[in-house]
C-alpha cells in the first residue's frame, strides 16, 4: 500500500535507531471493466453501471488515473472521461 513506513532497528539496551521510507505506487499495468448488469433492455431507460478498476503490476488499486471510455453502437454512458477514486475504481452508466 503506497505511504510512509518507519523502520526502527534497537538493541536490548535501548539504543535505537530509525529511517523512514515513502512507498509509492506503480505505473498502471491492468485495467478491468465490468458492466452490471450485463444485459439491458434497448429501450433508452434501462441503466448498466460501468466499474473500471485500474491496478499497478503488484495488485494494487491506484487512484486518480484518468481513463477515457468508448462506446459502440446506438447506447450512450453517462460520463466519457472519469478518474479512479481512492479505491481504484471509476464508474459510469451506459442506457
Amino acid at each position: 500500500m503506497p505511504g510512509q513506513v518507519e523502520i526502527t532497528a534497537s538493541l536490548a539496551e535501548g539504543l535505537a535507531a530509525s529511517t523512514t521510507i515513502e512507498l509509492i505506487a506503480m505505473r498502471p499495468e491492468r485495467i478491468i471493466a465490468t458492466a452490471r448488469p450485463a444485459r439491458i433492455r434497448a429501450d433508452g431507460q434501462d441503466r448498466s453501471e460501468i466499474l473500471v478498476i485500474v491496478e499497478d503490476g503488484l495488485g494494487q488499486r491506484l487512484e486518480d488515473e484518468p481513463l477515457t471510455l468508448r462506446v459502440s453502437g446506438a447506447a450512450r454512458l453517462t460520463h466519457e472521461r472519469v478518474r479512479s477514486n481512492a479505491d481504484g475504481e471509476a464508474r459510469s452508466w451506459l442506457s
